[in-house]
């Protein structure tokens, strides 16, 4: 109840000339409980990722729900051709950092590409140069592990620090595994 509350909070704060904004389209995507169904929201996701509004962060969840399992590129998810297809997209076409970097994530776990750890380091840098922190953390994710770069943990400690200083949880958790 309190999900469904905050879902048509957020909808009624939409400016009146913004045509699109999926919270308050949450029935399309949602449980009974109003929690994401990921079959329901990647359909949902990707009819506005290209055909509709072209929304990057429509593309960027849709290729979450084909390319991702337990949060994690795999290439046994739905459709991770189709995946990184849509992070193109948003990445390159649309210029969004969150889906460069997931783009990133596919290339260097070779999930629905080549692997090519050069390729996931540029789709990182230019996320991490529109200030996604995600994207920085997993540049560092490349140094740790040599992955299209020469193996450096100082630069992978370096860049787990920043994320952590942006409060991304996970690059906490790397950061404290390095010492």
């Amino acid at each position: 109840e309190a999900r469904e509350a905050a879902y048509r909070r957020i909808c009624k704060m939409r400016p009146k000339k913004s045509a699109y904004l999926p919270t308050c389209e949450y029935k399309d995507w949602t449980g009974e409980d109003n929690r994401s169904v990921p079959s329901k929201a990647g359909e949902f996701f990707e009819i506005r990722c290209r055909n509709k509004y072209k929304e990057p962060l429509s593309c960027t969840v849709s290729g979450w729900s084909k390319g991702f399992v337990a949060g994690h590129p795999s290439n046994s998810a739905t459709d991770p051709v189709g995946a990184v297809e849509d992070f193109r997209f948003a990445c390159v076409e649309r210029k969004y950092p969150a889906a460069c970097t997931h783009l990133g994530d596919m290339y260097a776990a070779g999930v629905g590409v080549e692997q090519d750890g050069t390729k996931a380091k540029e789709l990182y840098e230019e996320a991490c140069k529109a200030n996604d922190t995600y994207g920085c953390y997993r540049k560092g994710h490349l140094y740790l592990k040599g992955l299209g770069v020469e193996l450096n943990q100082l630069k992978a400690f370096r860049l787990f620090e920043k994320g952590c200083q942006e409060d991304h949880m996970q690059a906490c958790v790397d950061l404290a595994d390095l010492y």
